[in-house]
């Protein structure tokens, strides 16, 4: 063998060592939010994924990645996504967790993260679907801000609500407005909106508390960011790398949530100090309200009367 077939042999021969290596290193993949990419880099971090975490747009858009994952078009990659992006006519109980009112609080949504029922339903989804949802980090909490205190049921009765979440109290008599996020601070100071119904830090950064004085005591809704993979990608591995991944996806999970929680209070200070009047409203009648006019959309999504009150059961 001469001098330069040697040296191509090996450059060939590193080449391909390269190649299996990097078919070996789990990627990351998320939507394209910061924060979404905040809580890749804390995956990387945990020991579960090779680095840095990627935009989605690199392997599929956004709005396609539910049916990539389904259909296995994710590889081995870790897709971050909002579960309620994910579960959207998903046919599936999990659909429960991204319903309004579906959380008490955070310390609820906590104990579901990491409950026996929160395993039976993502063990389920691999069966269903072919994806396994490692783990659930909390996103944001959804408020209600408006001109006046919105305490009751019939408080929503004739009030326009800009957000697609003003689509939950329609059945209480609500006018959605829909408009871009950007467009909201000039509807309300131009009376076009009552209020809006949007995550705490997005009330914070439009500074709608200018003009939408009061905010609900509690949220509406507590929105998760999934951890999914390919249940094809999950099976390939070996038991003890099955539990690695699953035990390094929860403590990223644990590690993004305490940083988004961490950012929500903060907003919450802010709009506090801002003079906002955080309003105690009677969550059990509104939540009552919403569901009933809800049972065609839970039946869309998959989730039962049950499935609810098992979520609501988890303490």
């Amino acid at each position: 063998m001469t001098a330069r077939s040697a040296r191509m042999s090996l450059l060939l021969a590193l080449f391909a060592a390269a190649t299996a290596a990097h078919a070996q290193a789990r990627s990351v993949y998320v939507t394209p939010y910061p924060l979404a990419s905040a809580c890749g880099e804390a995956l990387v971090d945990a020991g579960a994924a090779a680095g840095p975490a990627k935009d989605v747009d690199t392997l599929v858009p956004a709005f396609a990645l539910s049916g990539a994952l389904r259909k296995n078009r994710t590889r081995d990659a870790v897709v971050l996504m909002p579960l309620d992006l994910y579960m959207d006519g998903a046919g599936h109980p999990l659909s429960a967790a991204v319903e309004p009112f579906a959380f008490r609080d955070v310390a609820h949504f906590a104990a579901f993260a990491r409950s026996a029922l929160f395993e039976e339903w993502s063990g389920n989804l691999a069966k269903v679907h072919g994806v396994r949802l490692l783990a659930l980090a909390f996103w944001s909490q959804t408020y209600v801000a408006a001109r006046k205190p919105l305490a009751e049921p019939g408080d929503f009765a004739g009030v326009s609500l800009a957000g697609v979440y003003g689509t939950w109290f329609a059945p209480l008599g609500s006018k959605v407005i829909p408009m871009p996020e950007m467009d909201m601070p000039v509807a309300a100071g131009k009376g076009i909106v009552d209020g809006a119904v949007l995550p705490l830090g997005m009330i914070e950064a439009l500074a709608l508390q200018r003009v939408l004085r009061f905010v609900h005591e509690q949220p509406v809704a507590i929105s998760s960011l999934g951890f999914f993979l390919s249940d094809a990608a999950y099976a390939s591995l070996a038991r003890t790398e099955q539990e690695r991944l699953a035990n390094a996806a929860r403590k990223a999970a644990e590690r993004c949530s305490a940083a988004l929680f961490e950012k929500d209070a903060k907003a919450y200070g802010a709009l506090k100090a801002a003079g906002v009047e955080f309003v105690q409203a009677d969550t059990a009648a509104l939540a009552a309200a919403v569901r009933s006019g809800r049972r065609a959309m839970a039946a869309r999504q998959g989730w039962r009367r049950t499935d609810l009150e098992r979520l609501q059961a988890v303490r």
